[in-house]
């Protein structure tokens, strides 16, 4: 299985990458950030913006899963780019890095609800998923 880091460069993804690849699936990284050597191992690395179709789906491109790992960007509207290229190339699983204060209740607050929105999209996405409330 083949599997796109979103967010490859922030501070969340190195332990993710990690621990994926010692379990042996094939990895690529997608960042605007991304450098092939940063993390001491050389990784199938794609550079680009991922509110830019082209980009997302060559980095999309013959992965059979995703996982989000995306700060300081409009998660709602990262999570909306993502699923909707994601249904056309027939990932057949979707992961994402939340927060733990992540709830209806707590929607009141803006940041909050941006997190609790994407989190829906990917929810009802029709894709298997995994979501990781991180505190």
């Amino acid at each position: 299985m083949k599997i796109l880091v979103i967010g490859a460069s922030g501070l969340l993804a190195g332990p993710v990458i990690r621990r994926l690849d010692e379990a042996g699936f094939g990895l690529r990284l997608f960042s605007r950030n991304v450098d092939p050597s940063m993390f001491g191992k050389e990784y199938d690395t794609v550079r680009g913006d991922l509110f830019n179709r082209p980009d997302l789906e060559k980095a999309l491109e013959g992965c059979d899963a995703v996982h989000i790992s995306v700060a300081k960007v409009d998660e709602r509207k990262a999570a909306e780019a993502i699923v909707d290229a994601a249904k056309q190339v027939q990932v057949r699983l979707i992961s994402l890095v939340s927060g733990c204060t992540v709830a209806e209740e707590n929607r009141w607050f803006p940041f909050i609800d941006n997190k609790f929105r994407a989190e829906q999209l990917v929810v009802n996405s029709g894709i298997p998923y995994l979501i990781f409330r991180i505190p």
